[in-house]
């Protein structure tokens, strides 16, 4: 026993003394390291996840709306799947390390979107290179993994998360997403 509590004895200040060396390196190497006005710039943090950069919040979290037609809802002539179903289709994202995909939209006229967010409509998103067909996954505690609404609001922000088993969908396929009637063609994913 006391070759044990010896070995102890010594082992511990040593490995404190090569804690406070790790610590005191580190130490000159942050006040050695220049001032943050002659760094260099960072690149802008991607608009598709939350990032601090210089001491800033990223101001949003998704991507640019993936459109069928050039401009900005608020300054534009609406798409036709936008005139027709009165939603921006924001994109596909994958999430959950590749096992899931993450389709947004922003409601722009709640009555013509309201169709879109009826429970009862079965949502199935399909990837237009292979045929694979994804459903929204259901949890016993949760339910369905999707928004629905019996008010849909103007502006407002739904999503729908689909399965992705084997994470065969990639950033860059397209798909195609169907809700009841609504049909969104050539959807990228990011």
């Amino acid at each position: 026993m006391r070759r044990f509590t010896d070995g102890i004895a010594v082992m511990v200040p040593v490995a404190l003394l090569l804690a406070l060396a790790g610590c005191q390196e580190r130490h000159a190497q942050a006040q050695a390291a220049p001032p943050a006005a002659e760094r260099r710039a960072l690149p802008p943090v991607s608009t598709a996840t939350v990032g601090v950069q210089e001491g800033r919040v990223a101001a949003t979290w998704l991507p640019a709306p993936w459109r069928p037609a050039a401009g900005d809802a608020a300054g534009r002539a609406l798409s036709p799947l936008e005139e027709q179903w009165g939603v921006e289709i924001l994109g596909v994202m994958r999430t959950s390390g590749g096992y899931m995909l993450d389709f947004r939209y922003r409601v722009l006229d709640p009555v013509k979107a309201a169709p879109i967010l009826d429970r009862g409509k079965r949502s199935t998103l399909l990837d237009e290179a292979t045929g694979a067909v994804s459903f929204v996954p259901t949890s016993p505690t949760v339910g369905p993994l999707r928004q629905t609404s019996l008010k849909p609001e103007a502006g407002r922000i739904y999503f729908q998360f689909f399965t992705n088993p084997a994470a065969e969908i990639e950033v860059g396929d397209l798909v195609t997403v169907e809700i009841g009637d609504f049909r969104a063609e050539h959807v990228p994913v990011r």
